[in-house]
């Protein structure tokens, strides 16, 4: 990663950092998101923004757009688990809601080792942008679904 960004190794520590406060600001402001656009256009929002965030990080070698693109796409999905959780509890009936949210849970915990499986095998290919990149289409098209099918629950 040094030949992508020129940085020390410290600098890769401060934009964790740089990530991580996007995503608790993400997560202290996702009720005032949610009572603004509604439920389904947070998650769908969260998805677009999410695609930008990644879409800045993909293409550029400057540390400084590469900060920004983490605190918005950090920020996104911490509004995302804010409204995914909240959402989910909502419309789901009481006596089924542990099994629910033990399901979401589990798919979660399921899908991250795949998904770093598959974004190395397509860096090991493509190069280190590539799965940053392939996140864009995927991210916006989630969106597009996501409001198409919350919008008449939300």
């Amino acid at each position: 990663m040094p030949a992508v960004l020129g940085l020390p190794a410290w600098g890769y520590g401060l934009l964790l950092g740089v990530g991580a406060i996007g995503g608790l600001a993400g997560g202290a402001l996702a009720a005032r998101v949610t009572r603004l656009i509604s439920p389904a256009g947070a998650l769908a929002g969260c998805l677009g923004s999410a695609a930008i965030g990644q879409l800045m990080i993909g293409l550029t070698s400057s540390p400084v757009v590469v900060a920004g693109g983490l605190i918005v796409t950090s920020g996104a999905f911490g509004v995302w688990a804010v409204v995914a959780r909240t959402t989910r509890q909502r419309l789901t009936p009481a006596d089924m809601l542990g099994r629910v949210s033990s399901a979401a849970m589990t798919a979660v915990m399921s899908a991250s080792p795949l998904g770093a499986l598959l974004g190395g095998l397509v860096a090991a290919e493509w190069g280190l942008r590539a799965p940053i990149l392939v996140g864009v289409p995927v991210l916006t098209v989630a969106a597009a679904v996501c409001f198409l099918t919350m919008r008449e629950r939300g």
